[in-house]
């Protein structure tokens, strides 16, 4: 990558209804800056790694850029804690070793074990041919594949009998109190497997008195599946179980020209489309881990959306110092889609075809005030069309208390989710080479999609009615005194961000956003001192909610299953040998701090690379 590029909340008008939080501008090298670079690494927790980038234009025209990478890890032993709450009856056979601890909602519970690490790798390939058959013309056109997998290994528990064997499964006896646990208690919905396969061409061609025309297409093709045991039933090595098949696929085109009207005018226009479609199943094997023996089909859900869209944004300079921009865009939404279950009941629901229309308009005002000082307005509406998950599938995964499950309904009607927001913000060069961006903003979010706890087991994906976001961005980078030492910080905070209004559940008024932090921030210490150079950071992010405890219960902390206020430290330093050699020591959570977020997180991680450019 040359660099990326950040546009935060619904403030231009070029992009569609996946972009109401923002956009992240990923701007490829040019192959015309030539570099080949291998990277080797390898750290604590089993890490090792490999990556090789080549870029070269050759003298026929043809660029070529190419990547690759693998990563693994034998993944961390302690993440998935077995946690156990004890019920009514008589205590079963004694054990000794339950740690008592509580539910993320604060019930009376024990750790009676963990899962054993899921040992996971990763690898990725892309290919970018480019061409320049003119001066005003640039061509391109890839492909780029990647896989993530991960594994398992044995469990272990704490739990010991009177002659202090190992114990796994029973009707137990735990100070007192009777614990029926099973040796599925033990097991994690592995192995599992993601793989991507995307192709994409674009062109560029700048006319004679600067019009651009831009034009890009690309396709993308997602397959993620994984296995689960059946509860209570399989073991370890094998057994009953189900077999859960994600595929998906994305069609996307979008064709743009940017004029300059005159001299103070520059005009942006353009269409999209976009096809999108899932076909998500779930079978019964005979062994759950062997994806080889599926037999009969559980359940499945499949669905696909068209949209089309067109766009126009335009800038006006009104003066040397002053700028406005005015734009919209208007999305047409197309969904059907259809759900079947083959147990008992066993039902078949197809949704017919059902449509909805979005406009989007942006406006935004630049004002500089000072050669060191921008003021800045925005104010942009958006929206967010529901996922097909959510709409035509029955989603069925482990909870964090053992043997319980977490069920998610289909949810076919719902709506796409709305979003207003405005923004005031000030960006300041100070004197002595400090810079300074503060941002104050306020958002109202209508039909927010969330998840609603409809039973300890059984949620659903539903529109609220109303939410509201007020918060502030600040952002500094300052010298620190010594010559290659810089100083930076962020924060963001919301002063409020809660549901609103929601007649379908008055409970959740007033109760916070899942999955949102109310505060992060960072505070962190840059340094370039040739040959050294690196960065030391902290960071700190206040208590989640998460997905689904929309009443905001799950109020424990330092517990499994928990989103934990957290703060952790990290640090990065490189030495360049010479021109074609490197070295860098990578750690992470440098204090080793104990947190959950879901999961147990790892503790102190260290990678340790070399760089040879050639």
């Amino acid at each position: 990558l040359e660099r990326i590029e950040i546009v935060r909340g619904p403030y231009s008008a070029l992009y569609g209804g996946t972009a109401m939080g923002g956009v992240i501008n990923l701007i490829s090298a040019d192959p015309g800056k030539p570099l080949t670079e291998l990277r080797l690494g390898a750290g604590n927790l089993g890490q090792r790694g490999m990556s090789l980038v080549h870029r070269q234009r050759y003298e026929s025209g043809l660029g070529v850029s190419l990547a690759v990478g693998y990563r693994e890890s034998t993944g961390d032993p302690n993440a998935e804690e077995v946690v156990k709450p004890t019920t009514t009856g008589a205590p079963g056979t004694p054990v000794t070793g339950a740690v008592p601890t509580t539910t993320a909602a604060g019930a009376p519970a024990y750790m009676i074990g963990v899962r054993g690490a899921r040992p996971w790798s990763q690898d990725h390939a892309m290919l970018t041919l480019h061409h320049a058959p003119s001066a005003a013309t640039r061509l391109a056109a890839g492909i780029a594949w990647g896989e993530y997998r991960v594994g398992y290994s044995r469990p272990q528990t704490l739990l010991r009998n009177a002659a202090g064997g190992e114990v796994f499964s029973g009707a137990l006896g735990v100070d007192g109190a009777r614990m029926n646990v099973a040796g599925t208690d033990f097991l994690s919905a592995t192995p599992t497997r993601e793989r991507d396969l995307r192709l994409f061409a674009r062109a560029d061609h700048r006319f004679a008195g600067g019009t651009r025309l831009q034009a890009h297409v690309s396709t993308y093709r997602h397959r993620f599946d994984y296995a689960q045991p059946v509860s209570g039933v399989s073991t370890y090595d094998g057994g009953n179980g189900d077999f859960v098949r994600q595929p998906n696929a994305r069609t996307d085109l979008d064709v743009s020209l940017n004029m300059p009207v005159r001299a103070d005018w520059m005009l942006v226009a353009g269409v999209a489309a976009g096809r999108s479609s899932m076909d998500r199943g779930t079978v019964s094997l005979a062994n759950w881990r062997d994806a080889s023996s599926a037999s009969t089909q559980i359940n499945a859900g499949k669905g696909s959306t068209n949209n089309q869209a067109v766009f126009v944004q335009s800038e006006h300079m009104l003066s040397d110092t002053l700028t406005a921009y005015v734009g919209g865009r208007f999305d047409r939404f197309e969904t059907e889609g259809e759900v079947s279950q083959d147990t008992a009941p066993a039902f078949l629901q197809a949704f017919p075809k059902r449509s909805f229309s979005r406009f989007s308009p942006t406006v935004a005002m630049v004002w500089r005030a000072t050669p060191g000082l921008s003021l800045r307005a925005s104010y942009g509406a958006g929206f967010r069309p529901p996922a097909l998950l959510d709409m035509y599938s029955r989603v069925v995964t482990p909870g964090s208390t053992a043997g319980a499950v977490v069920v998610v309904d289909a949810a076919p009607d719902l709506r796409p989710e709305r979003v207003q927001a405005l923004e005031i913000g000030a960006d300041a060069r100070l004197p002595g080479g400090a810079d300074l961006s503060a941002t104050i903003y306020k958002q109202q979010l209508d039909d927010l999609i969330y998840r609603r706890r409809l039973s300890a087991q059984l949620s659903r994906t539903e529109n609220a009615g109303r939410a509201d976001v007020d918060g502030i961005e600040v952002r500094a980078g300052w010298p620190f005194g010594i010559t290659g030492v810089r100083g930076f910080a962020s924060l963001t905070h919301q002063f409020r961000y809660e549901i609103t209004d929601n007649p379908a559940a008055p409970a959740s008024v007033g109760k916070n956003l899942t999955d949102v932090p109310q505060t992060v921030w960072s505070l962190g210490l840059q340094f370039d001192r040739q040959p050294w150079s690196g960065q030391v950071v902290y960071r700190h992010v206040s208590r989640v909610f998460g997905s689904g405890d929309d009443l905001n219960q799950n109020l424990a902390q330092g517990v499994y299953g928990a989103y934990d206020a957290y703060g952790t430290a990290s640090a990065r330093i490189r030495y360049q040998v010479d021109r074609q050699l490197s070295l860098a020591l990578s750690v992470d959570n440098l204090t080793d701090r104990r947190y959950y977020v879901l999961t147990r997180q790892p503790g102190r991680t260290v990678f340790a690379e070399l760089a040879w450019r050639f």
